[in-house]
């Protein structure tokens, strides 16, 4: 369309025409509303109020060029930085004209292009040395609260200490006073602030810390303000113009001659002029252009949207102001049941076609649209052909006065989310019950979705929405596994995965899931780009392995001892056997030779060697847990003291020693004898832990409360009650050991070490089983081992009274007069004939059988005569305890002494309640004899 079409004729009219249009572009740009613009009060020389309490800096020239570019008016602000900002946040104002940005506050704002890019530098004393990242660790360093310089360094984990202010100055005149060591700033603000303040001794510590953009920044979602922010701000660069604002504040510059002023004032104006009348001249011809297209294929659109209309399954019907049907796409293959052709209902009213019950809806519907012109939307139902039908109705405004309805069936669709709401129900339920979570992973993007069930119970509020969100809730040593098992879905032969692995709940706790799924979606080179799955909580099924492994474990090892225990006893009995010969015959030779005599010596030190040997078998049955234990009241702190140096002589000498012994402990009830055994193989096994390197072992006692969680750490068989305990605890600094170690550390004949070795920490372990104590090991490889063992202790009043009570019983020395005869029984012949020879020695007669068919034999011959039976327990033929309900039976008041190589409890279980008189354990010797003899008699005294 030309000019001379629009009556226009000559080219003065059109630039009339042209120079109006601008005008009233202007015009109403100066009517519109003024933006406001928010700056920091204190940010020299980019905001700040001049010595007339006027806004002046960098950034405040600069919004009023942009503003001035772009056409519209500002206003400005000045406040505290943290209050502008949030000002933005909340739309008080609507833009910033100077913030730098970054990835953080991009989140939440929006960004123009950079107009200028700010070095960042840490400003120190002159006198201070330069400084570097690393060095920066405990140093406090200023910063403005809010300040991109703040956030870097919250960031970044800042080693030292922050110290904010609430301006910039502020910081500066801090580090020229000496308080703190430096200040981050821009450089540029740097040096002018060092200048205009007069601050001669700051200076830059030569760091580039970071360079960023600054920026004009809005609140999110404002595009159309940051376009024309940016248009502005190009034009100002293009022009001069931001130069001059830049040199003004940070640059060295000259003054401008009046003809460089009258250029640029030209430039400022003429470049929006020429760009508006080529726009206006532009868009004339494209809008003639544009008509003509548009009515050449208005018909075939039209033609084309009729067909459109009828091919769209939704029936649209278009009312007019009076609620009458002026168009519909229906024909007679969309049934409504209301009508059999369009005939039937165009130009007709609402109320003369739709059923009665609709009317009143849908008069109101279309009311409303034509009214308010606001959409409208409703549903209902109707039974059509014997069948429940739903419909969905859409009333949209469609011109003037006229309303357009969109109607769909939608009951398929209802009956499709029923039964689909259903199933999700059942499905939810059913993840409930297995204590289970969907999710689904977007490989692509890293994206995390799931129920909440799992993540519900494990203390969280929220979901993790990434995979490394979620990553981020695994235990360190699950989390590379877990990795592998999703990259292997890159492989084919993975269809299905399925991954055990620790979640940490809110408090820290881990709890074992589990992860199964595959992949459902893949891309054109075939990698996954879709997951699903299911979570499972499965810290149950673990808890019960776990304890069915531990049964398992423990009823191995316990068979295990059993057997070692039946073998180890079996030999101490028969050695006691021996040693009871070889102890009496020694004792029976010191009777019958002098002192004086050159044999007596030797026999002396072999019978020391027999006591040796004795208190091996006594190892050996405290192993199996038969032995016999010489159990007094003992004090630990006294008996470690005592043991000071042997256990010294028994260390390498690079190894040092140190002691910590409570000295008013809690005394103990056991075998001495026991407890040194128990010392020296801690000892032992510490020093062996060391080895030839340099290294330290200590030791230490004292009483402590152990409860039942404590004492469940004990590798004892049955766990002690809780209590009060005097404890052993020995502690090196060696090697260490590994869980395998720990688990056979008790095994009999386990050693780390050279064969030949490992019974010492086994026979700890039957003494302390024995003590009904408790042992608990700490070690970690290369880190050394702590060994506590707890002994049940006996608070002082008791030991008082037991101690009372036993010195009162002691009993002068007896010679024995006796009338009657024992019966010795032992399958042993060296036994019996000692213990015959001992009884001769007391001035007792005798006799002897050798096992119990023959005992039995000989005492139901003449039961009169024998006063007394000492009995052993195990024998080939007819064992003890059958003998001894046999003469029981004959004379029921025969005393009767057993003697064995058991201990006293092991052996003496089996007569509990039927009238045994003593115990004598092998191997006796004279004394033990006449000692238990005395106890059963009467004797008379000298």
């Amino acid at each position: 369309m030309s000019c001379k079409n629009m009556g226009f004729s000559r080219p003065s009219e059109k630039f009339v025409l042209l120079f109006f249009f601008f005008l009233l572009i202007n015009a109403f740009s100066l009517c519109a509303k003024p933006l406001i613009f928010g700056e920091d009060i204190d940010y020299p020389p980019y905001s700040f109020l001049d010595e007339n309490n006027v806004p002046a800096g960098y950034n405040i020239d600069l919004t009023k060029a942009v503003a001035s570019a772009a056409g519209f008016q500002c206003e400005i602000k000045l406040g505290k930085w943290t209050d502008v900002k949030q000002d933005l946040r909340d739309g008080m104002i609507d833009a910033i004209g100077g913030m730098v940005f970054s990835p953080e506050r991009a989140k939440e704002f929006d960004f123009s292009i950079r107009h200028l890019a700010n070095q960042y530098d840490l400003f120190i004393r002159k006198g201070d040395q330069g400084a570097i990242l690393s060095d920066l660790s405990g140093k406090e360093i200023v910063v403005q609260n809010g300040d991109i310089g703040h956030e870097f360094l919250v960031s970044m984990n800042f080693p030292g200490k922050l110290i904010l202010t609430d301006t910039v100055p502020d910081a500066l005149r801090l580090i020229e006073s000496g308080k703190h060591f430096g200040a981050l700033l821009t450089r540029a603000q740097g040096y002018y602030l060092v200048k205009t303040l007069k601050l001669k001794n700051l200076k830059p510590a030569g760091i580039d810390m970071m360079s960023l953009s600054y920026c004009m920044a809005v609140k999110r979602g404002n595009e159309k303000l940051v376009s024309q922010l940016n248009s502005a701000l190009l034009s100002l660069k293009h022009s001069g113009a931001y130069q001059e604002i830049y040199d003004k504040w940070f640059g060295i510059y000259e003054e401008e001659t009046v003809l460089q002023k009258i250029v640029h004032h030209l430039s400022y104006y003429s470049i929006p002029l020429s760009i508006s009348v080529l726009f206006v001249f532009f868009w004339l011809i494209m809008s003639h252009y544009r008509l003509i297209r548009i009515n050449r294929s208005l018909a075939e659109s039209e033609t084309r949207n009729r067909a459109l209309l009828v091919a769209i399954p939704d029936l649209m019907f278009l009312f007019s102001e009076d609620l009458r049907f002026l168009e519909c796409n229906a024909d007679e293959s969309k049934d409504t049941s209301f009508y059999k052709s369009p005939k039937d209902f165009l130009g007709k009213k609402v109320r003369d076609v739709l059923p009665p019950m609709l009317v009143p809806l849908t008069e109101e519907k279309v009311y409303s649209v034509i009214s308010t012109g606001r959409e409208e939307k409703y549903e209902y139902s109707l039974e059509m052909h014997n069948q429940h039908r739903e419909f969905e109705s859409r009333v949209v405004p469609c011109g003037k006065n006229r309303a357009l309805a969109i109607v769909r069936d939608i009951t398929e669709r209802r009956n499709f989310e029923k039964r689909l709401s259903e199933k999700e129900q059942h499905f939810q339920i059913a993840l409930e019950a297995t204590h289970s979570s969907s999710f689904e992973i977007l490989m692509r993007d890293s994206v995390f979705t799931a129920s909440n069930s799992v993540f519900a119970k494990l203390g969280y509020e929220t979901v993790p929405r990434s995979l490394e969100e979620f990553f981020g809730l695994l235990c360190d040593l699950d989390k590379q596994k877990c990795i592998d098992c999703v990259k292997k879905q890159y492989s084919p032969e993975e269809p299905i995965f399925y991954h055990e692995f620790r979640l940490c709940d809110s408090s820290g706790r881990l709890i074992w899931h589990s992860a199964s799924g595959k992949a459902t979606e893949w891309d054109v080179n075939g990698c996954p780009t879709r997951l699903i799955g299911l979570i499972t909580d499965i810290s149950e099924r673990k808890k019960a392995e776990d304890s069915r492994l531990e049964m398992e474990r423990r009823l191995l090892h316990s068979q295990k001892l059993e057997s070692l225990g039946v073998l180890a006893g079996g030999i101490a009995h028969d050695f006691n056997n021996l040693l009871t010969a070889i102890l009496g015959n020694l004792d029976l030779a010191k009777l019958d030779i002098s002192i004086s005599s050159p044999a007596y010596p030797s026999i002396t030190a072999a019978t020391k060697a027999s006591m040796r040997a004795a208190d091996l078998t006594r190892q050996l049955l405290a192993y199996s847990g038969k032995g016999k234990f010489l159990n007094k009241l003992v004090n630990l702190s006294e008996l470690v003291n005592e043991m000071a140096h042997l256990m010294r002589t028994s260390m390498s000498r690079s190894i040092s020693l140190s002691m910590q012994l409570k000295s008013d402990i809690l005394p103990i009830r056991a075998d001495p004898s026991q407890v040194q055994q128990i010392i020296m193989n801690l000892i032992v096994n510490a020093s062996e832990a060391i080895g030839k390197n340099n290294g330290h072992i200590s030791i230490s006692t004292g009483v402590q409360y152990c409860d039942s969680s404590y004492l469940a750490k004990s590798s004892c068989k049955e766990k002690a009650k809780a209590g009060e305990f005097v404890y052993l605890e020995v502690n090196d600094d060696g090697c260490g050991m590994d869980e395998n170690t720990k688990s056979r550390l008790f095994d009999p004949f386990f050693t780390t070490k050279f064969t030949g070795r490992g019974l010492g920490m086994s026979a700890v372990l039957g003494i302390m089983n024995a003590q009904h104590g408790a042992i608990i090991v700490y070690s970690e490889v290369g880190k050394g081992s702590t060994f506590k063992v707890l002994f049940p202790s006996i608070s002082h009043e008791e030991a008082s009274k037991e101690k009372g009570s036993s010195d009162s019983g002691k009993r002068k020395a007896v010679s024995l007069k006796f009338a009657g005869k024992i019966l010795v029984v032992d399958d042993e012949e060296a036994v019996a004939f000692v213990c015959q020879n001992y009884l001769k020695k007391m001035g007792i007669v005798s006799e002897i059988a050798r096992d119990g068919l023959e005992a039995l034999e000989m005492f139901s011959s003449s039961p009169d005569e024998y006063k007394c039976i000492i009995l052993d327990l195990t024998m080939p033929k007819m064992d003890g305890t059958i003998v001894f309900s046999k003469v029981r039976q004959i004379k029921p008041d025969l005393k009767v002494i057993l003697s064995s190589g058991y201990n006293q409890q092991e052996a003496t279980q089996r007569f509990t309640g039927k009238g045994l008189a003593g115990f004598i354990q092998k191997p006796f010797q004279l004394e033990a004899l006449r000692d238990i003899l005395q106890k059963v008699f009467i004797f008379s005294k000298d």
